[in-house]
């Protein structure tokens, strides 16, 4: 029986190595010439699966925060309140974070920081690694980007890496229109409520299948 539609993660999921291999591009290849969609719903930022060259019907990023068709075209942004952006870089900038837009992720931290975390979260050590060695979309970020730059992006999405539990657990008191949902122990991935991955392939039915 034909696939007539194909959700998948990425991470951990449907990637090795932070690569599409061919045998997994020959399978989306025949679900696609058999008439089916395909459709990656991930917490990725856009431009570090663009990279990859992805032949898919539509495209779901930043854990539902942004959602594109088959041609590129962003069909739904949710941006997160400039105020509620502010208060996270007040609250957690002396730390390393990050600030996905839907034209690339910024951060406050060095690549140097970066691909330390980078490693950490993979298990392995800490040391000083050749750029050459980092998975294309960390060398694609922007870095060392000044507080007040951050406060005033067109936030999507925002991240922490092992974060105060309690500080954490405060600030989405303080704002209940956000969520976190991370993909990993340690990293915090905050949204708002109405970002998720399930909201986002829930949309995607509502705007391409027929009632």
């Amino acid at each position: 029986m034909a696939v007539k539609l194909f959700f998948t993660d990425l991470d951990g999921t449907l990637m090795v190595n932070h690569r599409l291999d061919s045998r997994i591009r020959q399978g989306i290849e025949a679900i696609r010439r058999q008439g089916g969609h395909v459709i990656f719903n991930t917490g990725r930022p856009p431009m570090s699966v663009w990279q990859m060259q992805p032949e898919v019907d539509w495209l779901i990023c930043a854990n539902g925060a942004l959602i594109y068709d088959g041609e590129g075209e962003l069909v739904s942004e949710k941006r997160i309140d400039p105020k509620d952006l502010r208060d996270f870089v007040m609250t957690f900038g002396s730390e390393p974070i990050e600030i996905v837009t839907k034209d690339g992720v910024y951060s406050n931290a060095s690549l140097g920081e970066l691909s330390r975390m980078f490693l950490k979260r993979k298990g392995l050590p800490a040391i000083p690694v050749f750029s050459f060695l980092l998975p294309p979309f960390l060398k694609s970020w922007e870095t060392r980007v000044p507080a007040g730059t951050l406060m005033g992006l067109p936030a999507v999405k925002l991240e922490i890496h092992d974060a105060d539990p309690e500080k954490m657990k405060r600030f989405l008191d303080r704002h209940p229109d956000l969520v976190n949902a991370p993909s990993m122990s340690g990293l915090s991935e905050i949204t708002r409520w109405d970002a998720t991955k399930g909201t986002a392939a829930v949309s995607y039915t509502h705007l391409t299948l027929p009632t």
